[in-house]
């Protein structure tokens, strides 16, 4: 296409480009953020806030349904070591059943009577004699645990926060590029 005259369309540089402002994702991604730090530090509450609670007796275990651990005595960990393994000193899970002089628990943890490391269990149903509970614990909320873990949390999100405002320059300066309209 020789002999053409240039085109006027493409003479000359290129127009330059408005200055955009911060693109929105990045706005998103931020908030995405922190959003993850709220939800993870709602459920750290549920963790770990929980303790078991000497009751007053084996009549106290309450209804089915509730979250409990047992202290075995000597016959009650032989009658069940087939089920629970040998030499557990206590069990913990939800009591499924209480039925005369037998109780059914949906175990999810076990200690030995060595004192070794839990054994976790993902809820089997074993048979007990009532008679061979020698002592029970209910769980219940530990109020000052709580407490320090939900402070924790604030105090941690609140200083995410902060450090994301400054990394991101909303902490008062002015932004990279200036902000306004193009000159």
């Amino acid at each position: 296409m020789r002999g053409m005259p240039p085109s006027p369309l493409r003479s000359g540089p290129p127009p330059a480009r408005p200055a955009r402002p911060a693109p929105p994702l990045a706005r998103l991604a931020r908030l995405a953020h922190v959003g993850r730090l709220v939800l993870a530090a709602a459920a750290v509450p549920t963790a770990g806030c929980y303790r078991y609670v000497p009751s007053p007796a084996v009549a106290a275990m309450g209804v089915a349904g509730g979250t409990v651990r047992l202290r075995l005595g000597d016959d009650a960990a032989a009658r069940a070591s087939e089920q629970l393994g040998t030499r557990t000193a206590s069990v913990a899970g939800r009591l499924a059943d209480l039925a005369g002089d037998s109780l059914v628990l949906v175990v999810t943890e076990s200690w030995p009577a060595d004192g070794g490391a839990p054994v976790r269990w993902v809820g089997e149903r074993v048979t007990l004699a009532r008679g061979g509970v020698t002592a029970v614990e209910t769980r219940a909320l530990d109020r000052r645990r709580s407490l320090l873990v939900v402070g924790g949390a604030v105090l941690a999100i609140v200083g995410s926060v902060l450090a994301l405002r400054a990394v991101s320059g909303e902490a008062g300066g002015e932004t990279i590029g200036g902000g306004g309209p193009p000159p």
